[in-house]
């Protein structure tokens, strides 16, 4: 696929981004689902021969624009879906992503300014969670650049509701309240159909309150993905079946094996075999 920047961004639907003029972001507004049409993968080997049969650069770039795909070995496999089989995962689309955008949004607008997240840390350094949920390093918002996924999940789920009652305007901490919401039910290890519905219906809510209140240039393809989560949820379960927070954490354990570069194939599998 062409990537989120480009004007046919989605790898699971046609809906189009427009960019507005030249240096400008892309156009990510707009939740009318319905009126989506889904990519299909007989619509999708078509567009794939059109960029293969293009006969100069400018011409392939022309046909990967109007399409937004590309060519993949992947797709010479008979029994390989890639519009079904591919995953938004949830790590980056809802933590690293909007959590944290919210975050950016709010300053940058100067509905909270430093002395409210000071106040907020406050809140947050006298809370007692239970035994495993991790602890929010100090100056979350000065520095929160420096926060992990699951700090980032933390503040989420466990955190910012209660830290941000009584210094969010109403209508803003309504907003986010549905985020978390929808966060909390997806987090569950084990799921219903009524859970996925419940929080899909939660996750187009919030992106359609955010329009409204931040503009549509403050919407992020993040966003436009939260409506496509319920699919990935009902045909590969739970996001914590997908999410990458287990891959991430491998590769962190893999990484700490590697004392040198000089040959760091040696050194892994001998820390491997031991």
């Amino acid at each position: 696929f062409s990537g989120h920047s480009a004007t046919m961004g989605c790898s699971k639907c046609l809906k189009q981004f427009p960019c507005l003029g030249f240096g400008e972001k892309n156009d990510y507004s707009g939740f009318e689902r319905d009126e989506w049409q889904h990519r299909d993968m007989s619509q999708h080997l078509k567009a794939v021969e059109c960029v293969q049969s293009s006969l100069t650069p400018t011409q392939m770039d022309v046909a990967v624009k109007k399409s937004g795909v590309k060519y993949s070995e992947l797709l010479r496999l008979p029994y390989f879906n890639i519009i079904t089989q591919h995953v938004i995962d949830a790590m980056h689309n809802m933590y690293l992503g909007t959590a944290k955008h919210m975050i950016s949004v709010w300053k940058e607008s100067g509905i909270i300014g430093n002395l409210d997240f000071e106040l907020i840390q406050s809140k947050i350094d006298c809370m007692i969670v239970p035994f495993g949920i991790g602890r929010i390093p100090y100056k979350i918002f000065s520095k929160c650049s420096e926060l992990t996924a699951d700090q980032w999940r933390n503040w989420t789920n466990v955190y910012s509701l209660f830290a941000l009652h009584g210094l969010l305007p109403d209508i803003h901490y309504n907003c986010w309240a549905k985020f978390v919401q929808a966060s909390l039910i997806l987090s569950q290890s084990s799921i219903t159909a009524d859970d996925i519905s419940a929080a899909d219906s939660k996750l187009l809510e919030f992106c359609r309150c955010f329009e409204n209140l931040y503009g549509k240039m403050a919407c992020t393809p993040n966003m436009h993905l939260h409506a496509h989560l319920k699919e990935c949820i009902l045909d590969y379960g739970p996001i914590s079946a997908f999410w990458v927070f287990p891959f991430e954490r491998y590769n962190g354990v893999m990484g700490s094996f590697i004392k040198n570069w000089m040959t760091p194939e040696m050194q892994m599998m001998k820390k491997f075999t031991s």
